[in-house]
């Protein structure tokens, strides 16, 4: 049994891949990419879902209304709000919709925090995308 362990006998498991892990995720917050890297990530995601909704809007919306019937009974009046102009988004044209998805602007960004597209994509699609976020991007980090 080595120093690490067990633990060590996995590549990419071992106590020096979890430092090299944290060494990476401090280098990212440091040069500035913390909360701007997730900003971005979330927008790489939910170019993603558009691309689900240009596929099967039908499953894709009917998905996102189910969520939103689920929010509203679990948040109440206070996300009212929000629920309502995510049906009214719905409703509309895929392009309406869409651009909020991937937005930078503050209005988008706040209405995304209460998104009904989860669940649009399976752990492992969204997990692919944040890879090839990563990796357009250069930085390893997922």
């Amino acid at each position: 049994m080595t120093a690490r362990g067990a633990v060590g006998a996995r590549p990419g498991c071992g106590i020096a891949s979890l430092f090299e892990r944290r060494r990476a995720v401090r280098r990212g917050r440091a040069a500035g990419r913390g909360h701007d890297r997730i900003e971005a990530r979330s927008i790489w995601l939910r170019r993603a879902v558009e691309a689900e909704l240009r596929a099967d809007r039908t499953a894709v919306v009917g998905r996102a209304r189910a969520n939103l019937a689920r929010m509203r009974d679990a948040h109440g009046p206070g996300a009212a709000a929000d629920m309502d102009r995510w049906a009214d988004l719905l409703d509309g044209p895929l392009d309406g919709f869409a651009s909020v998805l991937a937005s930078a602007a503050r209005s988008a960004r706040d209405l995304r925090q209460c998104t009904p597209f989860a669940g649009v994509r399976s752990p492992a699609e969204r997990w692919a995308a944040y890879r090839a976020f990563a990796d357009a991007r250069g930085d390893g980090l997922s």
